[in-house]
């Protein structure tokens, strides 16, 4: 789950749930910000300036990209098992979203 910035009128958060394909590299924050949806608090590829303003109006000083559940499944010894782990939502995103 991820809160990005949006919208013409003035900035906007809206929250997301984003499911990735890939294991690549900061594929989830260049994919947004390349859509114009800048995840907040992302000092690479985010809204530098919108960050600036979150921040100074009190919002938390991170970046809102979270994982809330990660699953894999694997072979071990000719066995088939599946692996999976929930985090819940931090407070800060039911606070802000």
């Amino acid at each position: 789950m991820t809160l990005v910035r949006s919208g013409s009128d003035g900035p906007r958060i809206s929250m997301i749930r984003l499911e990735p394909r890939t294991g690549r590299s900061h594929q989830l924050r260049v994919q947004c910000a390349k859509r114009g949806l800048p995840i907040v608090g992302d000092r690479t590829y985010g809204d530098f300036a919108a960050n600036r303003g979150f921040a100074r109006g009190g919002g938390p000083r991170r970046m809102f990209l979270h994982s809330l559940e990660v699953g894999l499944d694997y072979e071990l010894g000719g066995r088939a098992f599946a692996f999976s782990a929930r985090a819940p939502l931090p407070a800060e995103f039911e606070r802000v979203g």
